[in-house]
């Protein structure tokens, strides 16, 4: 998090500073670089979304990892924004598909 937390906060700046709004969605990654192969990855990112238009407003496609109070507070900031959030399977295959570095997006690309 440390890591990435400069990075984050720069692009912010430059994105405000260009004129556009920034929605700051939770995207925590915690991912050991001593691993092997990387298999064992920490990851509550719920920016990896499939984004769709249901009707007339914009709807984020998320895997549920089963944190709740976080994806309720995921679901508040998205509908901020006027986008509706639809959560697409359940939290155990999709805490192993993050274990790997995927999510929905990912996962959706591969099926085409």
């Amino acid at each position: 998090v440390a890591r990435r937390s400069d990075l984050l906060t720069g692009s912010e700046r430059s994105l405000r500073n260009n004129g556009y709004k920034v929605a700051r969605i939770p995207d925590i990654r915690l991912v050991s670089d001593f691993n092997y192969l990387a298999r064992v990855n920490l990851n509550f990112g719920y920016l990896n979304a499939l984004t769709l238009r249901r009707g007339k407003a914009p709807t984020v496609c998320l895997l549920p990892l089963g944190l709740e109070r976080l994806e309720k507070e995921v679901e508040r900031l998205y509908g901020l924004q006027g986008v509706s959030v639809a959560w697409i399977g359940e939290a155990h295959s999709s805490r192993e598909l993050a274990s790997m570095r995927g999510g929905l997006h990912c996962l959706c690309s591969v099926l085409k």
